[in-house]
């Protein structure tokens, strides 16, 4: 059975042999991205998409003070970038990476940035947390190892085997989540924060 676009019923497919309604640019019909797997390029050339459609660059972040790099990058917040954290223990963990380079939260200027970073850590948390569907956030700014103003986004969901200890206590090793559910749990999060 050839699968088809919930939406427009497109069965068009890509060079791989997957549905161009899949990938994260949308169809032209439909202007519907399906939940299936990506095409191998886009526009992936199979006519479905438009030609003159340009990938959007890819986000990074990177201090030119510290040289702090945030891996996996999702979305850009007003004074932040928001990264996945590939843990399976907490599907959703992220960090949230202030894009000035401070050492120390209390080095922080008082005023609008600070008000400005702990709303975007609200809003993230917000969007992790229905993504998720976790009970609680728990938030965390250390800097211990890393020297530069980030917070830790953890979810915690109903079958947290730890729910009244701290994430750092957790029994399991850090194991990574698919690339498939990582990408997934990404897109999820980025569709809820462009609602907010």
């Amino acid at each position: 059975m050839i699968p088809t676009c919930t939406t427009c019923n497109d069965t068009r497919r890509a060079s791989n042999g997957y549905m161009c309604t899949s990938c994260p640019i949308p169809c032209d019909r439909c202007r519907y991205a399906g939940n299936g797997p990506f095409c191998s390029e886009i526009p992936c050339g199979c006519g479905c998409h438009r030609k003159s459609v340009e990938p959007e660059p890819e986000l990074s972040y990177r201090c030119s003070t510290c040289a702090f790099k945030l891996f996996n990058p999702i979305a850009e917040l007003e004074v932040s970038i928001l990264g996945l954290y590939n843990d399976a223990r907490f599907p959703g963990r992220s960090l949230l990476v202030f894009k000035d380079h401070y050492g120390d939260f209390t080095m922080m200027p008082s005023g609008k940035a600070t008000a400005a970073f702990t709303q975007d850590m609200q809003r993230a948390g917000r969007a992790i947390h229905d993504a998720v569907g976790a009970r609680r956030m728990n938030y965390a700014i250390l800097g211990n190892v890393e020297p530069h103003v980030h917070a830790h986004l953890i979810p915690r969901t109903a079958d947290d085997p730890i729910p009244n200890r701290a994430p750092w206590a957790h029994p399991d090793e850090v194991t990574p989540l698919s690339a498939n559910t990582l990408a997934e749990l990404g897109r999820k999060i980025v569709q809820i924060l462009g609602k907010r």
